[in-house]
């Protein structure tokens, strides 16, 4: 059973080291840990702990408006053009979504891929969590059911581990004392143009969102290992499997693009075989645009509209070597929990600009170009080239 801590009674077999933040969301009355009656990460996750969320349709517990109460005030927007990106890399790429990764306490990158109980996994996710596995990394599959989460470790015995089970036996070695579910700056309302194309999601489609916010905020977090999640894993043709990154920016007022610091972690952390290519969106507002919806601009959810440039860069191992130049946000300007945020700083001439807005991403143009030569060296056309057939 997934909660195994009856409300005031610690479960006796937990170990110390299990969050602290676990049991008080277990023995709180998620009602109390809203703000203003509206939802936050924290009230969420008592639920979900609790057992009060149908995992299976979480749109039958609350409507999909409900749950990104709780997220950032940037973040909502960010979903529509997350998907936008993840659309156009479909166009002529295998791609997978829903991975993960959170840290262990000898700071080693624990990956994990969110699935559900119907669906199969694909060759393309198979041979990436092989490739990861045989370069040392564990790899973990997490299935929601009904109103559990389970966990079991790729490639090995089918033992299926719970979350009270998986914080007790602690398999991945993670910093579970340090484990909390952080609180986001909520957000108000949906601006016009977001509410309209979150408006437009299949209920499936909010189900999956839904979800993959309950994971890393619910779950994720409470192992302590500062979590974030992975855009895209990818192919093109024969090309090799990379792992894509998107971002909706605008540069500083020097012309620099900022890098989150993760990105250094993972670019770092990651096989040969994999690189990391990050995608930036440009947004033609800059900073003008500051507190209007981003989403405004967007002519569907799968066209950007004029003024948008696309920009890419190979992030190989090290690059924050070759862009010691950092920048700092603070506040509202920095992210979904405002506070403090520092960024590897690297001019907008050092991405190669994919021209071509409303084509097909070609990514392989990223991995033949250097980094080292610290700006691009030509404009490249998004590929034309027609998807595979099968």
């Amino acid at each position: 059973m997934q909660h195994s801590i009856v409300r005031g009674h610690p479960y006796r077999g937990a170990s110390s080291a299990l969050p602290r933040d676990y049991y008080n969301l277990l023995n709180e009355d998620p009602k109390n840990l809203r703000h203003n009656g509206r939802a936050t990460t924290r009230s969420i996750a008592s639920a979900f702990l609790q057992g009060k969320i149908n995992c299976d349709d979480p749109c039958a517990t609350a409507s999909l408006n409900n749950y990104l109460e709780a997220e950032g005030t940037k973040r909502t927007p960010a979903f529509i053009f997350e998907r936008l990106f993840i659309g156009r890399l479909k166009r002529n790429h295998e791609v997978s979504e829903n991975w993960y990764v959170s840290t262990a306490r000898n700071g080693k990158p624990v990956w994990f891929k969110l699935t559900s109980s119907t669906d199969r996994l694909g060759n393309l996710d198979l041979e990436f969590a092989a490739s990861l596995k045989a370069h040392g990394f564990q790899v973990w599959k997490a299935c929601f059911e009904k109103h559990s989460l389970q966990l079991s470790m790729f490639g090995e015995s089918p033992e299926t581990l719970g979350i009270q089970e998986f914080f007790d036996k602690n398999p991945c070695g993670m910093p579970l004392e340090t484990g909390r579910v952080r609180p986001m700056e909520c957000t108000h309302e949906p601006h016009e143009a977001t509410a309209y194309f979150l408006g437009q999601l299949s209920r499936s489609e909010a189900n999956d969102l839904i979800l993959s916010r309950i994971f890393i905020n619910c779950f994720l977090e409470l192992t302590g290992g500062h979590p974030y999640d992975i855009d895209a894993i990818c192919r093109l043709d024969d090309g090799p499997i990379f792992i894509a990154e998107f971002k909706r920016k605008y540069p500083s007022a020097s012309g620099a693009f900022g890098i989150d610091g993760h990105l250094v972690t993972l670019a770092n952390a990651l096989p040969p075989a994999h690189p990391l290519y990050h995608f930036i969106l440009d947004d033609p507002t800059g900073r003008h645009g500051k507190g209007r919806d981003p989403a405004s601009a967007l002519v569907s959810a799968s066209e950007e509209g004029p003024g948008f440039s696309w920009f890419g860069l190979h992030l190989a191992p090290g690059f924050q070597h070759r862009f010691p130049d950092s920048m700092e946000t603070r506040g509202p300007d920095s992210g979904q929990r405002g506070g403090r945020r520092k960024q590897v700083s690297i001019p907008r001439s050092s991405f190669i600009h994919l021209t071509g807005a409303g084509t097909r991403i070609d990514s392989s143009v990223l991995y033949s170009y250097c980094t080292s030569t610290g700006k691009a060296q030509k404009d490249v056309l998004l590929s034309k080239r027609e998807p595979a057939l099968g």
